[in-house]
């Protein structure tokens, strides 16, 4: 969890023991369009995911109805059930304007930049 003032409580990766796993990357916005108006903090979504009751997909729909209340990110959910052998992935960007979209199977990466 982050421990800076006034962040508090966020993380950017975050696992709990029902099988929700999340994964939050900021994305660098150029000087002109930061509009200078308070936005909430990122790191919050995945903490307010593991410990919600929605499946990914769904939080994340609910999520993109607000996007404009965040600097750009990328959100990844997984929703892991071992007994029913299924691992639901979705990914959403407030970056572009498209709803949150289902990964299919297969490997995946991502990066953070510097």
């Amino acid at each position: 969890m982050d421990l800076e003032e006034g962040k508090a409580g966020g993380t950017w990766l975050g696992m709990n023991v029902t099988g929700k796993l999340a994964s939050l990357l900021n994305i660098i916005q150029p000087l002109d369009e930061i509009t200078g108006d308070e936005k909430l903090p990122r790191g919050h979504l995945v903490v307010k995911y593991l410990e919600g009751q929605h499946d990914g997909a769904s939080y994340l729909r609910d999520l993109s109805r607000r996007a404009e209340d965040f600097d750009r990110f990328l959100l990844v959910t997984l929703d892991i059930r071992p007994s029913r052998q299924d691992i639901e992935a979705t990914c959403y960007t407030n970056a572009l304007d498209a709803p949150p979209v289902p990964l299919q199977p297969g490997s995946k990466s991502c990066a953070k930049s510097a």
